[in-house]
């Protein structure tokens, strides 16, 4: 089992509404190493950045028009 939970393929998976990410089973994973939780923290990082940049194009593009 510790096997199939260090399994980089179980971590993301669609079943993640709550939050926290599980296996199949639906068990909750532990983060194994601090290289996994830097990756996703980076991912989150340019994904709420790039939200944020075409948030403020589109209120430039609002403001100019009005």
């Amino acid at each position: 089992m510790k096997r199939f939970l260090q399994d980089p393929k179980t971590t993301t998976l669609p079943n993640q509404a709550h939050g926290k990410p599980t296996n199949y089973q639906g068990e909750y994973l532990q983060p194994t190493n601090k290289v996994r939780q830097k990756a996703s923290e980076a991912y989150r990082d340019t994904v709420l950045n790039a939200r944020n940049v075409r948030a403020s194009k589109f209120r430039r593009i609002v403001r100019a028009q009005s």
